[in-house]
């Protein structure tokens, strides 16, 4: 066991911590601490690995149980990860219901992949709190140590991006951090620069869907259909922009527009003789969301001049 290796086993001992290195309510040490060793440069010089924790749901217990039986949730969680990580890693809280456990010792992929889905299973174990059974589940994200890695900011950047990685494909489950979620992750934030220009440019449009009636050929109604008249790549379908979209507080402005310009739309064709004619909408989950969606809907045909049972939605 070299040096560095016997510091980490003694930092593991809650004991050899002082207050300011402790996380208050678990014991575990603080991501200070954590940012402390994730510098090192040690860890260049080995296989290890940092394997961040995020528990699913986690605030549902605080919403229903209380805080008080979060805390002990919190606390249990912090035991059960102690206890896996044994004297080759460090545990942290790094905040609210986010943990990690840092690994020094020479590990392949697969060993620390296998060592997070056991975490995984360790924390979905019941456990009982206040006399009520709770089950707890988590998300890893799990990034190897490597001589390319600029600094700990750049490993606990690529850990993240591996929870994301794990959150994004239903939680409850372990992945590892690879370069192309780099590249996907920095490409999305170029898109999401690029529609934030759209809609101040006004590069979004609205195509209709007609709704023909067959026994005349009338037409009665229509679905809004959003495209991105993108300013070299041409005219795209929301294929290949809603995934970023999504992602932001921007889809909520993009949908508001959608919703003003379709009721806009749809309130001229019916003043132009095509009497009862609906229009169609779909909306963003985020809209979905809102509190205020009823209203905000309202509000859309009232300044249309839109009869509120002409404005269909969709989802």
């Amino acid at each position: 066991m070299n040096p560095t290796q016997k510091n980490m086993v003694a930092l593991c001992r809650p004991d050899s911590q002082t207050l300011s290195a402790r996380d208050v309510l678990t014991g575990l040490s603080n991501r200070a601490v954590l940012q402390t060793w994730l510098d090192d440069p040690f860890r260049k010089s080995n296989n290890g690995a940092l394997l961040l924790i995020d528990l699913d749901d986690f605030k549902y217990i605080n919403n229903l149980r209380g805080h008080a039986a979060g805390d002990l949730v919190l606390r249990d969680i912090a035991s059960r990860l102690r206890r896996a990580a044994g004297p080759w890693g460090l545990t942290a809280r790094i905040d609210g219901d986010e943990f990690a456990v840092l690994l020094i010792k020479p590990i392949t992929d697969d060993v620390a992949l296998r060592l997070a889905d056991r975490l995984i299973d360790d924390i979905a174990r019941p456990l009982s709190v206040f006399g009520q059974q709770i089950n707890v589940g988590a998300s890893i994200g799990v990034a190897i140590f490597s001589a390319q890695c600029e600094d700990g900011e750049e490993i606990f950047a690529n850990a993240e991006l591996a929870l994301y990685h794990a959150k994004s494909e239903g939680r409850y489950c372990a992945r590892l951090y690879v370069p192309h979620l780099r590249a996907t992750a920095q490409a999305k934030i170029l898109q999401y620069t690029e529609l934030q220009e759209a809609l101040e440019r006004h590069q979004f449009e609205l195509f209709y869907q007609p709704q023909i009636r067959l026994d005349d050929g009338r037409l009665i109604a229509a679905e809004a259909l959003l495209r991105w008249n993108h300013p070299s790549a041409g005219l795209l379908t929301p294929a290949f922009f809603l995934s970023s979209l999504e992602s932001g507080a921007l889809s909520s402005r993009v949908g508001a527009w959608v919703i003003d310009t379709a009721c806009q739309q749809a309130a001229q064709w019916r003043r132009q003789g095509l009497d009862n004619f609906r229009i169609a909408v779909n909306l963003f989950s985020a809209q979905l969301r809102a509190p205020d969606l009823l209203g905000r809907l309202q509000r859309a045909c009232a300044t249309a001049g839109l009869p509120p049972d002409a404005l269909e939605i969709e989802i």
